[in-house]
């Protein structure tokens, strides 16, 4: 059904952006690659997203060769075309990123250049985000609530520290599920290129993309169908998909001497593989301590309560999503490694995040309908709560490196204090090497970075005797990690590790800190001064509900 008028000017369940609007888009993008770039990281940290880099870095150095080069570590094959390609712009800054002084003036150059690449693919899902959720007829006001959530109050924020691949696809998905619905609704063929190119981006990323890109691909193709329409229509949509098929076939022949090379077959992945009891492993992504989405992005029950207008408004966008959450979940839940550490939270639901997220635009247009008195009151005091605890958990991983954490788990307590080796079976690795993390409140990464905070602030002070009163210390005061010479954890982002530290050139780090913070503030009064001018204008889409659920 219809939502009632709207009060800002626009026609309710108007859908798409047009015209003036796309500066906004434009001044959401920037303000947000301003925030994230002023909270990227210090220091680089050995994961699947340095991997990446290096094998960037080794493709521009001596072509596309076979597999063996120095740095490639893993198994590398389960890394896959997308990110590797994206990659390439700023590969050759990793050795300098990577330089041992960290006083040195290249390093901090390459660290933040690196940062702020990451900041800028972080900022495209948030618009792309904004762009899903006008074409679902959302009013603008609800849109960039929903984008601006995305951005500070989910994962999405720590994560655009980085460059993984799981980042990527996210952004991926939400522009081919973005070019599917605006083509759904009249748009031009144009539309649905940017839907075949965001299915292509999201199968060249990981081999386990490969059935979120079907379903999407199904989707775009029963549209196609339905419209009975030539040739040409069925090329823009298949031709970017086709092509990456064809890349990474003949890349993984080039490289690894198979087109079949998935990078399964070695390591853990063969011997343990989808062999983690699917309700351990759902609780575990969903609702445990240490990695359920619901306590590392407490908006997210936000959404559940705008789920029933999403599913009136756009029953098929509803379904297509519903799928690509279940598949996403029955996919990981049974996966041995579905925590997917050393990462922020549960990573391998990054992809779906925004999927999540989305019907909480339709809560804030339910939010603004609701009278005046009690009940009003009383969900806007609900709703800032889910923001404000939000907005705290992903800074706590802003401002502590949360891969420490995994460190001194791996690297001494289940090395020294509980003793891996008396758990395992000998010839087959353990399962779940960080169970108390992962499953024990009191291990939670959460309550552990807030702890890894308090005791990195203090590094220049009496940081042991906090670092000896972890959060589990009421549970045995003897499972306590030993305190060395130097504090282990470092306060992050960049610009306040310069000036806890003291580091050289940190008069010029900090100037160049307040720079991009006055133009952040600018892009922010930007994006203010459109949403002003769009909502005053009576900024509309194209197309009515009615229309739209053809």
């Amino acid at each position: 059904m219809p939502s009632p008028p709207s009060t800002d000017g626009q026609t309710a369940g108007a859908a798409g952006v047009r015209g003036r609007e796309w500066r906004l888009v434009v001044a959401l993008w920037v303000a947000c690659t301003g925030l994230y770039w002023l909270t990227a990281r210090a220091q680089l940290y050995a994961g699947d997203d340095m991997v990446y880099l290096v094998v960037a870095r080794n493709w521009l150095e001596h072509g596309v060769p076979k597999f063996g080069l120095p740095g490639e570590e893993l198994t590398v094959s389960k890394y896959w075309l997308g990110q590797i390609l994206l990659d390439l712009p700023v590969a050759p800054l990793l050795d300098r990123a990577l330089a041992h002084d960290p006083g040195q003036r290249p390093q901090w150059l390459a660290m933040l250049l690196l940062g702020g690449y990451a900041a800028a693919w972080g900022a495209a899902a948030v618009a792309l985000l904004y762009l899903l959720a006008r074409q679902l007829g959302l009013r603008l006001g609800s849109s960039l609530g929903v984008a601006l959530l995305y951005a500070v109050a989910t994962m999405n924020w720590p994560y655009s520290q980085h460059l993984f691949a799981d980042s990527t696809m996210a952004t991926a998905l939400l522009l081919a599920l973005w070019g599917w619905l605006r083509y759904r609704q009249g748009g031009s063929r144009w539309a649905l290129l940017a839907g075949g190119l965001g299915v292509a981006l999201l199968g060249l990323c990981k081999p386990t993309a490969a059935p979120l890109a079907a379903i999407v691909a199904l989707a775009i193709a029963g549209t196609l169908w339905r419209r009975r329409t030539g040739v040409w229509p069925w090329l823009a949509a298949a031709g970017p998909g086709l092509l990456a098929v064809a890349a990474i076939l003949t890349y993984n022949q080039w490289r690894y001497g198979t087109p079949w090379a998935l990078g399964y077959a070695e390591g853990h992945d063969p011997i343990l593989g989808f062999s983690n009891p699917a309700l351990a492993g759902l609780f575990g992504l969903v609702a445990s301590s240490g990695k359920g989405v619901l306590w590392y992005n407490p908006v997210l029950f936000l959404g559940l309560w705008g789920c029933g207008r999403l599913w009136r408004r756009e029953p098929a966008a509803a379904w297509l999503g519903a799928a690509l959450v279940g598949v996403n979940l029955a996919l990981y839940c049974r996966w041995w490694a579905w925590p997917g550490d050393w990462a922020w939270g549960p990573r391998y639901l990054v992809v779906i995040l925004p999927l999540l997220l989305l019907p909480a635009g339709f809560a804030l247009e339910r939010l603004g309908e609701l009278a005046t008195g009690w009940q009003r009151r009383a969900a806007i005091a609900a709703c800032a709560a889910l923001v404000a605890c939000s907005v705290a958990v992903q800074l706590l991983a802003v401002v502590t490196l949360s891969a420490d954490y995994n460190q001194l788990l791996v690297g001494e307590l289940h090395g020294t204090v509980f003793r891996d080796d008396r758990l395992g079976v000998p010839g087959r690795p353990l399962r779940d090497d960080q169970l108390l993390a992962h499953y024990v409140p009191d291990f939670s990464p959460l309550a552990a970075q807030l702890w890894m905070t308090r005791v990195a602030w203090h590094a220049r002070g009496d940081w042991q005797s906090r670092y000896q009163r972890p959060p589990w210390y009421p549970l045995n005061p003897a499972w306590v990690p030993v305190a060395g010479a130097h504090c282990p954890f470092s306060v992050q982002p960049w610009w306040l590790f310069v000036w806890r530290y003291g580091l050289p050139h940190a008069g010029a780090l900090l100037g160049l800190a307040a720079l991009l913070l006055a133009l952040t503030a600018a892009a922010a009064g930007w994006l203010r001064r459109e949403f002003a001018r769009n909502r005053g204008s009576g900024a509309t889409a194209a197309l009515a509900p009615s229309a739209q659920s053809r």
